[in-house]
């Protein structure tokens, strides 16, 4: 990780050692910082126990281990991201598909071009305070025939 730097932190007051992360004997801390990505990043925290300080050696291991968490971090939320994105896609395909239906519907009833169509649509979702989609969706759907006692 170029540019990272571990920071040791080993704090004594009045009352003794002070201590990190709840636990009462963990008194000294080793933080480094893991860059994810532009928008995200994190640290690794090591704690210690009374004894002896970090050594040089301790930052350097903990950085190169802080390299391949960065890594693993940055794959697990590039992962996460891209199902989000892909739910949201078919999300969006799917009201793409039922809003076209709607505008052929308002198109043909109202005889119109498909922006008009739209722009009424649009109008029918502010007014009833719903989106789009729902609203094109109720349209389309009152429009279905009924099936009964299909066999």
């Amino acid at each position: 990780m170029p540019g990272a730097e571990a920071v040791s932190i080993s704090l004594t007051g009045e009352d003794g050692p002070a201590t990190f992360s709840g636990d009462p004997e963990a008194v000294k801390a080793l933080s480094l910082e893991l860059p994810i990505s532009a928008e995200v990043t994190g640290t690794l925290d090591i704690y210690g126990r009374a004894g002896d300080e970090f050594e040089d050696e301790d930052a350097v291991r903990a950085k190169a281990f802080a390299g391949w968490a960065a890594v693993a971090i940055a794959n697990a939320h590039a992962y996460f991201h891209a199902v989000t994105l892909a739910a949201q896609l078919r999300e969006a395909m799917s009201s793409r598909a039922v809003i076209e239906q709607a505008k052929g519907v308002i198109m043909a009833q109202r005889r119109c071009k498909p922006d008009e169509a739209f722009a009424f649509l649009t109008r029918a979702s502010q007014d009833s305070n719903h989106k789009v989609r729902d609203v094109a969706a109720a349209l389309v759907a009152d429009l279905a025939p009924v099936r009964r006692g299909v066999n």
